[in-house]
């Protein structure tokens, strides 16, 4: 048994618990890994290892579906096949949930190791195929423009184009830190109103536009950043989006990942930020 609370959520963003019923997981392999390497040489010349890298992983879990009455066991039943199947018809991973950590991942098989019409409980062997084989969890910041503790503002931001947060601004934090040893991507939104932002983080700079050619962002607009989609998108007030990829500073690396342990922020403008961290397995403490 998984000493923490286990769910998977699909990409559509339902989601199942396997830690209470009707679905609890009883075994898994979860935590184990592997890197796979490239080498040169031989035994007589000396062997080299010239690279790691992860592939596809597959993994097993059994899940054992129970339930009091028939009607309510058929219905789970249902929605389990219903909230795993919808990934593989659409060929979006879904996330398999460990604690604050997740895999991206498909359920692509499932066999029936106990079942039998009339009882209420079946178990199900499911084969989970992982996309990078890495742990990934997400800590989010928020900031406030300049960073000051004294900085007033009488405005919150309500995006009304699905945007999944309500951006008034709270306290500042000045610092953010990256607990895994692995140098992590991030995700950067950045509101405006402001001209040129710039953004340091440590070592790294991100700046976007520059006075030959300048980037606007209005007070109800806003960029994000990928680093690992090495993506620049400017949401317009009315929804629409556009890359602004070519107005990065490009005498840096832009979308380098950021590595551990701590680091100091400045900006010039409000702006959340998700560090995506990656491990092999989530931290057990």
């Amino acid at each position: 048994m998984i000493p923490m609370l286990v769910k998977y959520i699909n990409h559509k963003g339902i989601e199942i618990s396997l830690s209470d019923l009707p679905y609890v997981i009883q075994s898994e392999n979860l935590f184990d890994w592997e890197w796979k390497y490239d080498s040169v040489g031989n035994r007589d010349t000396g062997a080299k290892v010239t690279a790691f890298y992860k592939q596809l992983a597959t993994k097993n879990i059994t899940v054992a579906i129970y339930a009091e009455t028939q009607n309510d066991f058929l219905g789970a039943l249902d929605h389990f096949s219903a909230v795993i199947g919808v990934d593989v018809a659409e060929n979006i991973p879904g996330r398999l949930m460990v604690g604050a950590d997740y895999l991206r991942c498909f359920i692509t098989a499932n066999k029936k190791t106990t079942w039998s019409k009339g009882l209420r409980v079946a178990f199900y062997d499911c084969t989970v195929v992982v996309i990078d084989g890495m742990w990934t969890r997400e800590i989010h910041y928020r900031f406030s423009a300049a960073f000051n503790e004294n900085y007033k503002h009488d405005w919150g931001l309500d995006y009304p184009y699905g945007y999944p947060y309500d951006y008034t601004p709270g306290k500042p934090l000045h610092t953010v830190e990256v607990t895994s040893f692995i140098p992590a991507d991030f995700v950067m939104v950045i509101f405006g109103p402001v001209t040129n932002p710039i953004i340091t983080i440590g070592m790294n700079t991100y700046a976007i536009g520059d006075a030959a050619r300048p980037l606007e962002l209005g007070a109800s607009e806003w960029v994000t950043i990928n680093s690992r989609a090495k993506s620049i998108v400017k949401t317009h007030a009315n929804g629409t989006m556009e890359s602004v990829l070519n107005l990065r500073d490009k005498s840096r690396k832009f979308f380098a990942p950021i590595p551990p342990p701590r680091h100091i922020v400045s900006s010039n403008a409000f702006l959340d930020l998700t560090i995506i961290e990656h491990r092999d397995e989530p931290p057990w403490k």
